[in-house]
């Protein structure tokens, strides 16, 4: 999933976690852990140290846990100071342990003119 936002602006991340193929049902995440991560870069370059972090409680709502729907919500503080290109993951660990990275893209933060 890639994007584009400015630096400042607050932004809502909306996720359905399937199965994948090919049936692509919708995947139960009840008493999963979820994890979004941030860090500057691309898909192909990127660092390894985050400069956002969110989890579920601090940034991440799960809306339907049966029908796999959670939201990853940027804050303005988040992206205050931020400008260029970030590579970002949602990462999911089900009840049994396993991992499965869910979404994987680059999303651009633009300077603004209105703080």
């Amino acid at each position: 999933m890639d994007f584009t936002m400015f630096a400042g602006d607050t932004k809502r991340l909306m996720f359905s976690i399937t199965s994948g193929p090919p049936a692509n049902a919708p995947l139960d995440i009840s008493d999963a852990t979820v994890t979004w991560q941030a860090s500057k870069g691309n898909t192909t370059r990127f660092s390894k140290v985050p400069v956002l972090t969110k989890t579920i409680g601090n940034g991440v709502e799960v809306t339907d846990e049966l029908s796999g729907n959670l939201t990853v919500e940027l804050l303005p503080a988040d992206t205050a100071s931020l400008a260029g290109t970030y590579y970002h993951e949602l990462q999911i660990t089900d009840a049994a342990g396993d991992v499965a990275t869910a979404f994987a893209g680059e999303f651009k933060v633009l300077r603004n003119l209105i703080p």
